[in-house]
């Protein structure tokens, strides 16, 4: 359960609620116009909609604590190495959709099988 709840602090943090305060800092320091980079947020949403079906038979093949860690490392490498580090619009695009992908499915899609069999079975 512990784990479940730092899932859902780290995605929405990184996705969600995160980027009201921090969006602002990130556009202005990659010269990228934050109305733009706020609306690509709708899209990702869409695109991370679609991808759950993908993460969804992954999780049904590979089972949910190995699709954590996975999303969780994919969600960290594009945080710190594409996300942060965008300099221009689509680069940008591309982060979020991953970022959004990863944390949401990570969280709606992994944690609820391995609360429901439990972590060590």
């Amino acid at each position: 359960m512990i784990f479940c709840i730092l899932a859902m602090l780290i995605t929405n943090a990184g996705v969600n609620d995160g980027l009201n305060i921090a969006l602002p800092e990130i556009s202005k320091g990659a010269g990228l116009d934050y109305n733009l980079c706020l609306s690509m947020g709708t899209i990702a949403g869409f695109v991370g909609v679609a991808m759950m079906f993908f993460i969804a038979k992954l999780r049904d093949h590979f089972g949910g604590r190995f699709m954590c860690t996975a999303l969780f490392i994919i969600f960290g490498l594009t945080f710190n190495f594409l996300f942060l580090r965008a300099s221009n619009i689509l680069m940008y695009a591309i982060s979020q959709c991953i970022m959004v992908s990863c944390g949401q499915g990570c969280f709606y899609l992994c944690t609820g099988p391995m609360q429901s069999i439990g972590y060590w079975n």
